[in-house]
């Protein structure tokens, strides 16, 4: 009996390997699709109470309450925020695409990782006014690269969070008490000494 011809026994390996490449993603199902399918760079939002006034050179929302809200994460994983007297809370609000948030986003990330946060204080970060045409989009992915620690908010596609607190430029940080009274907003690029200041003004008084 005569042997196959090497032409014919590589031709047929060349088309078990095309068919195994074609076959594998249906077989195994492709992680990163399947994540990349889960996040979204906007999540709705949901507000509850007045919104601040805007920042327009003075600091006018200090002593007011802030909103409570219910958003998402850019992963669908929800979150409410409410003041129940336990928990004081620094929020910062990103862009992308800004310069100055491109710089303070891993300095921050760096100083949170290597920090023990005083106890009742949280610190959060909201992504808002993403475009999909800026520096750094999408801003899931940018976050992941900056290594931050923990969850971040996604505005909606209107930044109704932002607007909400008062936001009018970036970086922007408001500082609010567990009372859920506002302590203190600021504008621009902070440094790590002028938001362990922020911080401390927001530490429940019974920590």
């Amino acid at each position: 009996m005569k042997s196959k011809s090497p032409i014919v026994v590589i031709g047929a390996l060349i088309g078990a390997a095309l068919l195994a490449a074609l076959l594998y993603p249906l077989l195994t199902g492709d992680d990163d699709t399947t994540s990349s399918e889960l996040v979204e760079e906007f999540r709705p939002v949901e507000i509850v109470g007045d919104p601040l006034p805007r920042v327009a050179g003075s600091l006018v929302a200090t002593g007011l309450p802030a909103p409570t809200f219910s958003a998402q994460t850019f992963a669908g994983e929800d979150i409410a925020i409410e003041y129940d007297g336990t928990t004081g809370r620094l929020i910062g609000f990103f862009a992308h695409w800004c310069p100055h948030c491109q710089s303070e986003v891993p300095e921050v990330s760096e100083w949170l990782a290597d920090t023990e946060l005083p106890p009742g204080v949280e610190v959060l970060a909201v992504s808002t006014s993403a475009q999909s045409d800026g520096d750094n989009y999408p801003p899931s992915a940018w976050f992941e690269r900056e290594d931050w620690p923990g969850d971040v908010i996604a505005d909606d596609e209107a930044g109704t969070l932002g607007a909400s607190f008062g936001l009018t430029a970036f970086p922007y940080w408001i500082a609010i008490d567990a009372d859920g009274n506002v302590v203190e907003q600021r504008t621009g690029q902070q440094g790590i000494p002028a938001l362990q200041a922020l911080m401390s003004r927001v530490v429940p008084r019974s920590s």
